[in-house]
């Protein structure tokens, strides 16, 4: 009886697990907006902007609604979130144009301005799988 069933479960799992070789990947859409709140798009109850084709992906997608973004700029942000590192480790810790600041009365760091091609990054991993990835804006 035991061999019976432990046959059976095996020979549904080794079924499933070609199922799901011979699916397609997901499609991923990831849209980054610098300076937007969430209480700016309908899908979550704004009615001062009109957001018809955001509000139809956030339908039919999934939602990312609890986040904390890595630091108050865009330009760190976006390579914490292609990296998964922190903005101080990759030494990206002001928007690329921030670090020009003749007026400070305290040094600024010298600082990376991009991320260097050497550190694995989202696209770069979703590229070696098969997607098609673009950078728009």
């Amino acid at each position: 009886m035991k061999t019976g069933l432990f046959a059976c479960l095996a020979g549904g799992l080794i079924g499933w697990g070609a199922a799901l070789a011979n699916a397609a990947p997901p499609n991923i859409v990831f849209v980054l907006v610098d300076d937007m709140g969430w209480t700016d798009l309908g899908c979550f109850g704004s009615t001062y902007y009109e957001t018809p084709n955001i509000d139809r992906l956030a339908a039919q997608g999934m939602r990312f609604t609890d986040a904390y973004s890595a630091c108050t700029v865009c330009s760190p942000s976006r390579a914490c979130i292609m990296t998964g590192q922190y903005p101080a480790r990759l030494r990206i810790t002001d928007w690329i144009a921030g670090h020009k600041r003749p007026f400070a009365k305290l040094a600024v760091p010298d600082w990376t301005l991009r991320l260097a091609p050497e550190i694995p990054n989202l696209a770069r991993t979703l590229k070696a799988a098969g997607y098609a990835t673009a950078s728009i804006g």
